[in-house]
This record gives C-alpha cells, sequence and structure tokens, in this order.
C-alpha cells in the first residue's frame, strides 16, 4: 500500500512539473550569461563568474547583456541592426540592454528562454541598462559626469547660442525641478564667462555666448545643487552641424 501511494505522489508531483514554466538550454544566438553588481550607482561591475562586488560587497546577479539598435528619442523601437527610426526617419544608435524571456500575463523574469505553462515558447524581452546608452539625443557632446549618474549633452547652435541638455544615469532627460535647481557658466576660449540660465521650458540650460570661429573651444562650470561641488567640462565644436561623431574631455 505504501509503495503504490508512493507510486502516485510521484506520478502527481510529474505531472504539476509539466504545467510549470521550463528552461531550455541557451542556443547559439543567447548573449553570455555576465554578473552584475545590483547596488545602483556600482552598475559598472560587470564579471564574468558568479562571486560578491568587488565594490560594495553584494552578491552579484546574474544578467545577460546584448548590443541593440533603437530611436534615439523612442527607446521601445528594437533593432538587431543599423538603419532609420520608424517614427521619427532618424539614425538608430547602438545602446546596451539586458535580454530576459518572459510568458504573457505573468511577473515571470528569467535570464534563459523557455517553454510556458501553456506550452507555447517564452518571450524575449528587453530592458533598458543604467549607462546602456551615452549616445547625443540632439547631436552634440555628452559626458557622464563624476557622479556616474547625472549625464550631460552640449551643443552649439546657430546665432552663437550654447544648450546644455540633463539626463539621469538611463538617459531620460531630467525634470524641470531638478534643472532649476542647477547653476553653471560657460567660459570661452578668450576668457569670457556667460551664465547658464533655465530656459521658459524649465527642459534645458542656454547661454548665449555669440559667433565664435571654428573649432569652436569653451568650458561649462556646472553645479548640480547649490551645496554640490562645481564640476568642469570641456567642448570643442568643429562646426554647429557635425557635433554627433566628436567626443569632447572631462576632468573633475
Amino acid at each position: 500500500m505504501k509503495t503504490a501511494l508512493l507510486i502516485f505522489a510521484i506520478a502527481l508531483t510529474t505531472a504539476s512539473a509539466a504545467h510549470m514554466q521550463t528552461a531550455r538550454a541557451p542556443s547559439a544566438d543567447v548573449p553570455p550569461l555576465s554578473y552584475v553588481c545590483p547596488m545602483a550607482g556600482d552598475e559598472d561591475v560587470i564579471e564574468d563568474k558568479a562571486g560578491r562586488c568587488r565594490k560594495c560587497g553584494m552578491e552579484l546577479k546574474p544578467i545577460r547583456l546584448d548590443s541593440v539598435w533603437t530611436c534615439p528619442l523612442h527607446a521601445a523601437v528594437i533593432k538587431d541592426k543599423p538603419g532609420t527610426c520608424p517614427l521619427d526617419g532618424r539614425d538608430l544608435v547602438q545602446v546596451t540592454m539586458a535580454v530576459s524571456w518572459t510568458c504573457p500575463n505573468t511577473d515571470l523574469d528569467v535570464v534563459s528562454p523557455g517553454t510556458c505553462a501553456d506550452g507555447s515558447p517564452m518571450v524575449k524581452k528587453f530592458t533598458p541598462r543604467a549607462h546602456g546608452n551615452h549616445n547625443p539625443q540632439h547631436g552634440g557632446l555628452f559626458f557622464m559626469a563624476p557622479d556616474n549618474w547625472h549625464h550631460l549633452e552640449g551643443t552649439y547652435r546657430d546665432g552663437g547660442v550654447f544648450r546644455m541638455y540633463l539626463y539621469d544615469d538611463f538617459t531620460k532627460p531630467l525634470a524641470r525641478d531638478q534643472v532649476r535647481l542647477m547653476t553653471g557658466r560657460i567660459i570661452t576660449k578668450s576668457g569670457a564667462t556667460i551664465p547658464l540660465v533655465p530656459v521658459q521650458n524649465g527642459r534645458f540650460l542656454e547661454a548665449k555666448i555669440g559667433k565664435l570661429p571654428f573649432p569652436a573651444e569653451m568650458a561649462a562650470k556646472l553645479k548640480f545643487k547649490t551645496t554640490s561641488p562645481e564640476h568642469h567640462f570641456d567642448f570643442t565644436f568643429p562646426s554647429t552641424r557635425r557635433n554627433r561623431s566628436h567626443r569632447s574631455r572631462q576632468r573633475r
């Protein structure tokens, strides 16, 4: 009798497992596993094996990372090769995203593909990652600030106007109230100092520095809050229209 009950219990367990999500061995097109620090601000810690974060000591988290192509202003568009954005026609930019798999109408989020409870294959999912997108959003020169959270982009526009756009660690525009906390100034090569002021919509800072000969060289001094240290960013613009492929220099 006990033997019969044991066999029955094993059969029930096997039948239940058949209805649960199951994982398959990753195929060749699945990115390799990496291990990252879960602490915000330590996203630069990426290892090839499990262990503890060398910065905060927390246990590393398994993740799969992949380079994909997306629209500069529409991150929901994901492509596997270069091209143009179907929404606004701009060139796609290459970013790093986390890859995982899920089942419809569930909270499932796993790092390996598998089968859902109804027998259908799991759905591939892309998730933006902090510091995964360091592409200019407005054709300017892009920086990550020394605090590893703020990001900024400077453009030098026709008419001699310097414009600074501010972003978070996901390269999303900062809220107006955060932009208004910032103070800064532009210093030209000749030594002229022009204040950076929020524009009317509060989405960016602007300084009217006038027309400069190219390459136009200038520095930005910026405080993210009144009590924050002042950061220094160097900009060199070869022209008002060809900023995207050029890099700038940063020093603390």
